[in-house]
């Protein structure tokens, strides 16, 4: 069984920022062996994590043409792991 927690919600570029902010400081202070969790906000919950020392990332960029129904640009970030003891 998987446990999904998802929200979709319209930022300011300086919003975007200061959540990738918090989610990078997050992940800095949740060092392996200190105990600590790596804590995601997701809409109005928090996701308690824990991601080893390393973890694997993926990016996917994609920028249609506008003979698709006009311009349009993304970035899908995946970040995957399995979890610490």
């Amino acid at each position: 069984m998987a446990d999904r927690t998802t929200a979709d919600v319209t930022l300011s570029r300086d919003e975007l920022a200061a959540y990738f902010e918090h989610l990078g400081e997050e992940f800095r202070e949740g060092e392996v062996g200190d105990g600590e969790e790596v804590r995601v906000s997701v809409g109005n919950k928090t996701v308690a994590l824990n991601p080893p020392e390393t973890v694997d990332l993926s990016v996917d960029v994609v920028e249609r043409s506008p003979m698709f129904r006009g311009t349009r640009e993304t970035i899908e970030i995946e970040v995957t792991w399995k979890p610490r003891s």
